[in-house]
């Protein structure tokens, strides 16, 4: 038990003060353009992905070959031919940022990653979010470039429910939590892969449907999500 939601907080905070003078200094090793020249090179390259349910891949056909993990796992294969990417599922379904602070270094920060992928958007909740979440998430963020020196992509995923205001208007202007966490991201410098937006443009483009990417249940997408998700 972590107690109350302020001593939670004061928790969170602790976490990422840390490294908090060392910041500055060590982001500048959290470099996509180091990322780029080593896979480019073919060196071996270790990607975490980091994440809940949606990370893991449930509901995909076989998540070690259709989750979004996997399937951007081939996409970079694609792009660095010469490369060895070990990639390493660091998903725990059903959970937040806020226990992802407290096994980040067992995790992700043990495995020394080259790459991150940081999920947990859906499960901090994209609608409205909570300033325990908001801190959590940026106390990932913070960690991952400060202590991890690697360079990060936050992912935004949703849930199917959450697509319909927007197909009107055509943003994800209604998901006050994830343009939070989009908010929180371009601070750091981190870029930002919206799922949530690329959903949004291709249904309304009539490339594909809420049905066809949520095949099943309503919160995991099927295979074809999923690479909508990699993209």
């Amino acid at each position: 038990m972590i107690g109350t939601p302020r001593v939670a907080l004061l928790l969170v905070t602790a976490a990422f003060m840390v490294a908090a003078t060392a910041l500055a200094e060590d982001a500048r090793s959290a470099s996509f353009a180091e990322f780029d020249a080593r896979a480019q090179a073919g060196e071996s390259l270790t990607v975490v992905f980091f994440g809940a349910s949606l990370t893991w891949g449930a509901n995909a056909t076989d998540q070690a070959l259709t989750s979004y993990r996997a399937q951007t796992k081939v996409m970079l294969e694609a792009r660095y031919p010469k490369a060895r990417f070990q990639c390493y599922d660091a998903a725990i379904g059903g959970t937040p940022s806020l226990l992802g602070v407290f096994r980040l270094e067992r995790d992700v920060l043990a495995r020394q990653p080259d790459l991150v992928f940081l999920d947990f958007s859906a499960n901090d909740d994209n609608w409205h979010g909570s300033p325990l979440g908001f801190a959590s998430y940026e106390a990932l963020l913070r960690r991952l470039i400060g202590d991890g020196g690697a360079p990060v992509v936050a992912v935004m995923f949703p849930f199917k429910w959450e697509i319909g205001p927007g197909l009107a208007s055509g943003t994800t202007g209604h998901l006050k939590g994830l343009v939070r966490r989009l908010e929180i991201a371009a601070a750091y410098g981190v870029p930002t892969g919206d799922a949530a937006a690329l959903v949004i443009d291709r249904v309304r483009k009539q490339e594909t449907t809420l049905e066809q990417i949520w095949d099943t249940d309503g919160v995991h997408p099927g295979d074809a999500g999923y690479r909508l998700f990699a993209e």
